[in-house]
């Protein structure tokens, strides 16, 4: 049930964000303009004085994808899609670069399809909705008797939807959760310098980190490999808040 809360929680409080950063600063023009320029560098470091929001993070990786640097425009473009799960633009770069650089994700399971199906805040706001038409339904029975066989019936497939929402929006959250590999590197053995190597990994894959050694982590990659890989190699999609 605290997984549940926290869940919502932190969905209403990136939507929160999302609408907060929608119009664009005053000094939004500016960095376009070195954008168009092609001074990307630049670009990257007056939009990241502006702040956060969609827009910025981005034609942040829209700079990076014009530099040849496809880890990190894989990295912003998801921290965009955080904010805003359903921006076309985002999903439509992110698609090209994946594509590019033959990042192609392995075929989704049926979990994958069912859970994609919906947007977090789809999900988020579906476990919201279910125990409000519950407690809606409670209280019409104070007014009109119910069987007890009917307020069963409803009272299971409230929670069996409300199961559903949250495992929902459980799923995308642990989504968020994975890292990208920002250069190209290899999967080691065990977290040592000089350790046998278990394949190259690209940058902008995906990697879920299960637990850290010095300056590595063990990771499964999206194609299900295990192996260790330099901390530096990685970076959230969640920023650390710390």
């Amino acid at each position: 049930m605290n997984t549940y809360f926290t869940v919502i929680a932190v969905s209403i409080l990136v939507f929160w964000q999302g609408a907060a950063g929608a119009q664009p600063p005053a000094d939004l023009d500016g960095c376009n303009r070195l954008y168009h320029d092609g001074a990307y560098q630049q670009a990257i470091a007056c939009y990241e004085s502006i702040g956060t929001s969609t827009e910025l993070l981005f034609n942040i990786g829209n700079s990076f994808a014009q530099m040849g640097q496809p880890g990190k425009a894989v990295l912003f473009y998801l921290r965009a899609l955080c904010l805003s799960p359903e921006d076309a633009d985002v999903r439509t770069n992110l698609a090209q670069i994946r594509r590019e650089h033959s990042l192609f994700p392995p075929d989704p399971s049926f979990a994958d399809r069912l859970f994609s199906a919906l947007t977090i805040s789809q999900w988020s706001y579906l476990c919201l909705a279910v125990p409000v038409l519950y407690l809606a339904f409670l209280l019409s029975t104070k007014f009109r008797k119910r069987r007890r066989t009917t307020i069963g019936t409803v009272t299971l497939v409230c929670t069996l939807l409300l199961a559903l929402c949250g495992a929902g929006a459980w799923y995308h959250w642990q989504q968020w959760q994975r890292s990208v590999v920002l250069t190209d590197d290899r999967l080691l053995l065990s977290p040592f310098d000089k350790s046998e190597s278990v394949g190259a990994i690209d940058q902008g894959r995906l990697v879920t980190v299960h637990r850290s050694y010095g300056d590595y982590v063990y990771v499964t990659d999206e194609t299900g490999r295990k192996g260790w890989l330099h901390g530096k190699s990685r970076a959230p999609i969640l920023p650390d808040p710390r």
